[in-house]
């Protein structure tokens, strides 16, 4: 967060906003997040053999997720669970390239986004402009794929994202405050 320390004065009427993917690991549909993945190792300098190579192998990690319950083997058809280790960055790599395809070309986030950092699945955001314009951002976001819904919170002055608190005083200026959950137990293992 050192970048929101470092930001200068921000403008008059800058809100204060987050967002957060509902259950992101369960929604992503496995043709989605493999094409995802493909479109990413495709822009990057990687020889084709090798892209093949990787996506032959996420499809089996993806589409062959079996588990157990109650002595019953399932198959996984939609989705990964949390504890996978390919998790996180399959996740990772679908927001990128939702972000890519959806949010940054979108005109008000152009118009009215000065900042927008994302944590796998939770966005901080520095809207300047109006509530109206931030909530058809949320609402064209939201409409993009049904599977695919966020939260939004948002406030002129303080809000939480992650474990941080961020304020902004009278001046415009950002400063940021450690931020415990309620429900914290704060148990040691």
């Amino acid at each position: 967060m050192e970048l929101v320390r470092n930001l200068d004065k921000l403008p008059e009427g800058t809100v204060l906003v987050t967002l957060d993917v509902n259950n992101l690991y369960m929604s992503i549909q496995h043709h989605k997040g493999i094409s995802a993945m493909k479109g990413l190792l495709e822009d990057s300098l990687m020889n084709h053999e090798v892209i093949s190579f990787l996506l032959e192998l996420l499809e089996v990690v993806v589409t062959k997720n079996y588990f157990m319950f109650e002595d019953k083997f399932y198959l996984q058809t939609q989705g990964r669970a949390m504890g996978s280790n390919v998790a996180p960055p399959y996740a990772n790599c679908f927001m990128a390239r939702f972000e890519s395809d959806y949010i940054y070309s979108n005109r008000l986030f152009q118009t009215h986004c000065l900042l927008w950092r994302r944590y796998i699945d939770d966005v901080f955001c520095l809207w300047h402009g109006t509530n109206e314009s931030l909530l058809e951002f949320f609402n064209e976001i939201n409409g993009f794929w049904p599977e695919l819904s966020f939260t939004l919170n948002f406030d002129n002055h303080e809000i939480n994202y992650l474990d941080t608190k961020i304020l902004q005083d009278q001046d415009g200026k950002l400063t940021l405050d450690l931020y415990t959950k309620a429900t914290d137990c704060n148990n040691l293992l």
